[in-house]
């Protein structure tokens, strides 16, 4: 594509974008880091499937080939190739409504039916929101006015809000957006604590002190993470880069012995468990056409749904998985959690056209094929929405068959999981259309006033139980639309829904709004019944300040501060117990400690300035805050390779830097999205994680010492062009590199390899 031809996409693009509220996930700085993470994940070939019988093939003392090397991760931009991609990735993002404006092309899609020249569908519009549509809407805004977490009466209340949806970008957009846009665990979550002091030596520690491997980097303790590499101490499981095979491997001090694998047909696995003698596999299976080679077809062309599967593997025989189990529910696989003996899935079912049809199973999300009922059904906070997170439960030792679930109607959003609770937040941008001024709209199209709409100036649906219109963590301010016509973007708040779980059963429990947005899900953490949030603010002209709220179980505002770091906004956050750390950044990378002892009273008790910033923070022992980021410029904010930095934080008032290292050369981590792909294994002195810079991909290990700081143990090449991120497993004395289908060990007493393995 020629500039001229970048530019008149760019464009294009930016003039259907224009008035978009766009969510979180696709601004400029979260763009930025999955774009240079995607520029060295190459998409996967299509490779052959074993069938019963054949062995698994394996290459001894290969290298991989393929190795892809990011540009520089910099603050002042990039190039035009990512601009043009970014530009693709937001459009596809909000929907596909701007790519059929910018290609000229008809539609058929609700709001195009009563459009011309891309003015909103009024008539299209009207059509759909018949009385009876609007009577349910009326029941599901009473129900959003309560307190608490609001379940369905009825399938036609669900309908309803599926169909404002609908209609509201029928209004707004002059056509319908079928959203991409899902309810996600953003991976930059993490790590299990760890409260054993910091050892003073960087040799491994005699086997036995400790587990003697390690396992997946979490986000809560005590709640196990799927992941594509795990070990129960004595095999490794490894998810291969057809995304149908898990491989089972024999290792014995570091000498690699593959033994069989277990086999998904017609699905895309993402992850799975290894728990005792079973394998949980965790997959989406998408509509497949009839070609002849039985091929999967590409979902973004096809309108049928997605499904999630949960395939359970018998390794009583390691070498020969035998399928046990399978079980379904509608949507596309988002996450998943293991706590207590049960696995609990998350999926994302979005449903692109509910105006065709009354049948509650081509709306509401299934569970082994049949809808679920309406009661499972959680509304949402804003009357409208066009997609759910849908949650089942599944018991270990019967995992056919789900025990509880339900759906959350959204829009979109992100997961937290506490050890008791679940958290669905999702972004709500002030210029969201809500139903009653929408209706009005029509009416006046028509001349004349709906009674039902009169007094509802500048939107009241959604606004919190106490009727609140001002600012404030809990305003009612979502959906204002301006005097002068304009959208009102400036305002974005956070919704929270809260889900609780015990022994495989699930209920709604809460739901608030509070303002500003969250970094990750790491700047939400629920501690001895209170819920700690830190979120950034930003005005029209995306200006920012940031905040942080205290919540108790209720969900209800029992503790603030506001106004703090003008012009930066959140980078990375770690909430501990009583104390909480949060960096920001703009120039410098300032490190805020909170005291949360007195939840009512939250107070700032120390700020320490350095250059560059943390993405990621993991406790390293007692008294010790182990940060991974970007070292910057002071006076230009321009960063320039990847930091290790330890923090002591054994005074929480008086923080100080005890250590850092700057890794030259290496621009970009896959830590910075997807806690999981580091290995912090403190008892063991290990910090792991893979860079990307001048020389490819690196796989980096490092210890700390007190006397010395850190030291570099290990740099050594990482092999395989793998989609997935690396993966270090220490099992024992030897660390297992793991990309795809190549698998190398070292010695953990010499840095040195042992055995490289293509499977």
């Amino acid at each position: 594509m020629t500039s001229e031809e970048d530019q008149a996409v760019i464009d294009a693009m930016l003039d259907q974008l224009e008035d978009v509220a766009v969510p979180e996930s696709l601004h400029p700085d979260a763009v930025r880091k999955r774009l240079l993470a995607l520029e060295q994940a190459e998409s996967p070939a299509p490779a052959h499937v074993p069938g019963a019988g054949e062995s698994v093939r394996v290459v001894r003392g290969a290298r991989a080939q393929g190795r892809a090397t990011p540009e520089p991760r910099r603050r002042q931009g990039l190039p035009r190739r990512l601009l043009v991609a970014a530009s693709v990735v937001l459009a596809l993002g909000v929907g596909v409504w701007g790519l059929t404006a910018i290609a000229g092309a008809g539609g058929t899609g609700l709001g195009m039916a009563g459009s011309q020249d891309g003015e909103p569908g009024f008539a299209a519009v009207k059509d759909i929101l018949t009385q009876e549509v609007r009577d349910d809407l009326l029941a599901v805004e009473e129900a959003a006015r309560q307190p608490g977490l609001a379940a369905a009466s009825s399938y036609g209340e669900i309908r309803a809000s599926l169909l404002a949806y609908e209609a509201q970008q029928a209004v707004r957009y002059g056509g319908v957006i079928g959203s991409r846009t899902e309810v996600t665990d953003v991976q930059s979550d993490g790590a299990k604590a760890v409260t054993e002091s910091a050892v003073d030596d960087a040799a491994p520690m005699e086997a036995g002190a400790v587990a003697d491997y390690s396992d997946t980097n979490v986000r809560t303790e005590g709640v196990g993470e799927a992941d594509v590499v795990k070990t129960d101490g004595r095999y490794l499981y490894v998810l291969q880069d057809d995304s149908q095979r898990v491989a089972v491997v024999d290792v014995q001090n570091g000498n690699m012995e593959p033994l069989g694998c277990a086999q998904v047909d017609s699905a895309q696995i993402s992850e799975f468990y290894v728990e005792g003698q079973s394998l949980y596999v965790l997959s989406t299976e998408y509509p497949s056409t009839d070609d002849s080679d039985g091929a999967l077809s590409d979902t973004w062309y096809t309108s049928a749904s997605p499904i999630t599967r949960l395939d359970t593997f018998d390794l009583s025989d390691p070498a020969q998985p035998r399928l046990a189990a399978s079980a379904t529910q509608s949507g596309s696989y988002s996450s998943s959690r293991f706590a207590d003996g049960f696995i609990y899935v998350f999926s994302n079912y979005l449903v692109s056209d509910v105006a065709g049809s009354e049948d509650p199973a081509t709306y509401v999300p299934c569970i082994g094929g049949k809808a679920i009922a309406c009661s499972d059904v959680y509304l949402p906070p804003n009357v409208t929405a066009n997609q759910y997170l849908v949650v089942s439960a599944f018991a270990a030792d019967n995992p056919g068959e789900s025990v509880s679930q339900k759906a959350v109607l959204s829009d979109f959003g992100q997961l937290y999981v506490s050890a008791s609770n679940i958290y669905v937040y999702e972004t709500i941008y002030n210029g969201e259309y809500d139903i009653m001024p929408l209706a009005r709209t029509i009416e006046d199209e028509a001349g004349q006033v709906d009674p039902a709409a009169e007094g509802q100036e500048g939107g009241s649906l959604g606004e919190s139980a106490e009727g609140e219109s001002g600012d404030g963590a809990f305003a009612g301010s979502d959906g204002a639309f301006a005097e002068d016509g304009e959208w009102d973007n400036s305002v974005r708040r956070t919704s929270i829904r809260k889900l609780s779980f015990s022994g495989g059963e699930i209920e709604g429990a809460a739901q608030t709004k509070v303002d500003g947005v969250l970094d990750s899900s790491w700047s939400i953490d629920e501690y001895d019944g209170y819920l700690r949030l830190v979120t950034t603010l930003y005005d029209d002209e995306f200006n920012s300040v940031n905040a942080v709220y205290v919540l108790n179980g209720q969900l209800e505002l029992v503790g603030s501060i506001e106004g703090l770091a003008e012009d930066e906004r959140v980078y990375s956050a770690r909430l501990m117990g009583d104390t909480g750390y949060f960096v920001t950044f703009r120039e410098t990378d300032p490190l805020f400690s909170v005291d949360f002892s007195d939840p009512e009273t939250p107070r700032i008790i120390g700020e320490l300035k350095i250059p560059g910033f943390s993405e990621y923070l993991h406790p390293y022992g007692d008294g010790l805050l182990l940060g991974i980021g970007m070292e910057a410029d002071e006076e230009t904010g321009v960063t320039d390779g990847v930091k290790l930095s330890m923090f002591d934080v054994s005074d929480p008032a008086a923080v100080s830097e005890v250590a850092k290292t700057t890794i030259e050369g290496c621009y970009h981590t896959d830590v910075f999205y997807d806690y999981r792909a580091v290995l912090v294994d403190q008892p063991y002195n290990i910090i792991g994680f893979s860079g990307y810079g001048n020389q490819g991909e690196t796989y980096f290990v490092y210890s700390y010492n007190p006397g010395t700081g850190f030291t570099r143990d290990m740099a050594e090449d990482v092999n395989g062009g793998s989609w997935m991120s690396p993966r270090g497993v220490r099992i024992g004395d030897v660390l297992y590199v793991v990309k795809g289908n190549a698998v190398e060990s070292y010695s953990l007493k010499t840095f040195k390899k042992i055995d490289d393995l293509l499977i």
